[in-house]
């Protein structure tokens, strides 16, 4: 596909002035001394500088995409648009929407490229998760930082899973760097998917882990991420 050879060629362009840096010798070396290096290079070395100066050229040479034309190759190879809100009270107080692209790139998003592909989660090594859509990590919300890791493993499919049926909270929900993980006795997280690939996260008195004898006495948060699902790059 002609993006992954672009971002190659433009990979390679860069190894350019590394290996070229290494051949060029030190001000301070001799005539002589120069020369000498020159004789004793390293085959591989050469092979590269050429390889790598080639690339330059062939990549100067490809013009700049027309984005209609990006857009298409991008929705082609597989992409879904999550639209979602977050709403948050207690510690931090806010209420914003965002919108999330994701992109199955070369073939590593397989759970991408539709919206019910989506709502069957990821599948690997260690069977099938879901991990719960969140703002792009460039986005801020309300001037808040957002990043949710929150999963559902094993996750045999959409359906509503609650903290003591496969939610792992990981770090639970981090806002500007502050990871509010832990829950008080009796207080549920839940998460649900539809089988169109919309869904919710909803948690209640997310703390702060304090040091104390209390480890639920830091500041809390609750709130719900919830979000619909489009298929593409443009909702």
């Amino acid at each position: 596909m002609w993006w992954i050879r672009v971002a190659w060629l433009t990979t390679s362009a860069l190894l350019v002035g590394l290996v070229l840096a290494s051949l060029v010798p030190s001000a301070t070396v001799s005539a002589s001394q120069t020369g000498r290096a020159a004789q004793v290079l390293d085959p591989t070395l050469q092979a590269l500088a050429t390889e790598a100066a080639g690339a330059a050229t062939e990549a100067a040479r490809i013009p700049t995409p027309n984005p209609t034309d990006l857009a298409r190759a991008i929705d082609q190879a597989g992409a879904i648009t999550i639209q979602g809100t977050m709403t948050i009270t207690g510690a931090v107080a806010l209420s914003a929407p965002y919108t999330s692209r994701l992109l199955n790139l070369v073939g590593i998003r397989p759970d991408v490229v539709s919206c019910s592909a989506f709502a069957q989660g990821i599948r690997n090594g260690d069977g099938t998760g879901f991990a719960v859509p969140y703002p792009p990590l460039t986005a801020t919300l309300d001037g808040h930082a957002i990043v949710i890791p929150v999963s559902v493993s094993p996750y045999p499919g959409s359906g509503e899973y609650s903290g003591d049926r496969g939610v792992r909270l990981g770090p639970g929900v981090v806002i500007d760097e502050t990871n509010y993980a832990i829950a008080e006795d009796g207080q549920d997280y839940d998460v649900i998917v539809h089988p169109d690939g919309s869904g919710s996260f909803t948690f209640a008195n997310l703390h702060v882990a304090s040091w104390s004898a209390d480890p639920t006495s830091g500041p809390a948060i609750s709130g719900s991420d919830t979000w619909s699902c489009s298929q593409g790059t443009n909702p």
